[in-house]
């Protein structure tokens, strides 16, 4: 293949096989080669000395350096000196306050106590930088990066990093640093919003909660849950004892020392629903259905509600004659009937039972009514002395005058209604009738 150097506008040029131009000649060569910009092509058609001095002319061309470990690069017209474009960040390691440049890296550590990372002044689009715990420690000592005058994720306010082993890049986009975590190592767990995990210590802000879920997951032993507006929630499965009636449950396992504690204004469908016959299988009808073993139930709350057509008062028919002290236990009877003849006179004791006094189940206003039966026989004897919680009572006696000794060959029926005045303070009523 032919090659010719020609001359066209004071270049040379190597076209190959097809010649354009004027060709040089080996003097122009050798005399002329100076101030040429040269496009090297195969020189094989010039005679030896033309090629030697084109050689010698190349070889002796000199450029002028840039700054070192810049490159050349091309306008379109002449060669720039310039840097290497930056091709990663460049990390330091900081423990204190500190500005970050664009594409730096900074290991923070805040085991000492935290400090704040101020973001470059006046970023341009595409500027970044990456920030991160490498001590896991922005959990205890939170790291603060700053804003400094340009808003994060358009928020104007600083960004506080409280999860440890965490890292974050930011990237301006020219209106904002866009913020992109990455949690990782011995620090935080993000939260997610379909995996099965363990909070601890978190506040959820009005969150839904699927009643499905609380039926069949295990919530543990929580010391208290309040749920405020819950809807479609279960009302029996998982509860433990029994749900009041006011609350939609379906009745009590025991009555009180007050009907309305359980059922407040008690009307005959509450009854219905919290009382049942021996077999459980029936709701209890007064007057059909088996008597109530001396249950405790305040008139006042039954009064204008229910209709009592039968009540049998529970009694105690003692085969002995009374003791030296009677205890009169007024929460299982309110009757006392001694069938043998008395031997002595006696001390009466009224009490709720031998553990609990009367003044603990009564209140102030409160009235109970007993009545002691003696059996005298040819010597009459007769109660002497009067006490409500092993304290002693004066009763006032029906007629103005007490007794002073009981009827011989006859039955005496003493009947004492008590009255609680005050915290163990008891006004007792008496009167003594002789039945013969």
């Amino acid at each position: 293949m032919a090659t010719i150097i020609l001359r066209d506008s004071g270049s040379i040029s190597s076209p190959g096989s097809t010649a354009k131009g004027t060709p040089l000649t080996n003097l122009e060569v050798d005399n002329n080669f100076s101030n040429l910009n040269i496009t090297l092509g195969v020189l094989s058609n010039l005679t030896t000395t033309a090629n030697a001095n084109l050689v010698s002319a190349i070889n002796s061309i000199t450029f002028t350096p840039g700054t070192a470990g810049n490159v050349l690069t091309s306008t379109g017209s002449t060669f720039t000196s310039q840097s290497l474009p930056a091709s990663g960040l460049s990390y330091v390691e900081k423990s204190a306050n500190y500005t970050v440049t664009n594409n730096q890296g900074v290991l923070s550590n805040t085991a000492a106590g935290a400090f704040t990372i101020t973001l470059p002044a006046s970023p341009t689009v595409g500027n970044q930088v990456v920030i991160a715990d490498s001590f896991g420690s922005w959990s205890s000592n939170n790291l603060t990066i700053g804003r400094n005058g340009s808003t994060i994720e358009n928020s104007a306010a600083d960004l506080v990093c409280d999860v440890g082993g965490a890292s974050v890049q930011l990237v301006y986009t020219g209106n904002t640093w866009d913020v992109f975590a990455t949690v990782a190592g011995t620090g935080g767990t993000a939260v997610t919003l379909d995996g099965t995990q363990t909070l601890t210590n978190k506040t959820l802000t009005a969150p839904t909660i699927n009643s499905a879920n609380i039926v069949t997951s295990n919530v543990g032993t929580p010391s208290y849950i309040v749920l405020t507006n819950a809807t479609a929630l279960p009302l029996s499965t998982g509860v433990t004892g029994t749900l009041p009636v006011a609350n939609g449950g379906t009745g009590i396992t025991s009555f009180g020392s007050n009907v309305a504690t359980f059922l407040g204004s008690p009307t005959s469908a509450n009854l219905a629903l919290a009382v049942t016959d021996e077999t459980g299988s029936g709701s209890l009808v007064f007057g059909t259905s088996p008597s109530l073993t001396t249950p405790d139930i305040t008139t006042a709350n039954l009064l204008g509600y229910s209709t009592i057509r039968s009540v049998f008062e529970t009694g105690n028919v003692v085969a002995s004659a009374p003791g030296a002290n009677v205890q009169i236990d007024l929460g299982t009877r309110a009757v006392q009937y001694f069938i043998s003849d008395a031997s002595t006179n006696f001390t009466v004791n009224f009490r709720n039972s031998a553990a609990a006094n009367l003044n603990s189940v009564m209140s102030v206003g409160n009235t109970i009514t007993s009545a002691v039966i003696v059996t005298n026989g040819a010597s009459a004897y007769y109660p002497t002395v009067y006490q409500v919680d092993g304290t002693a009572v004066t009763p006032k006696w029906q007629g103005g005058t007490a007794p002073t000794q009981g009827n011989a060959s006859s039955t005496d029926a003493y009947i004492f209604t008590i009255v609680k005045t005050a915290s163990a303070t008891f006004t007792v009523l008496a009167s003594q009738t002789k039945f013969a």
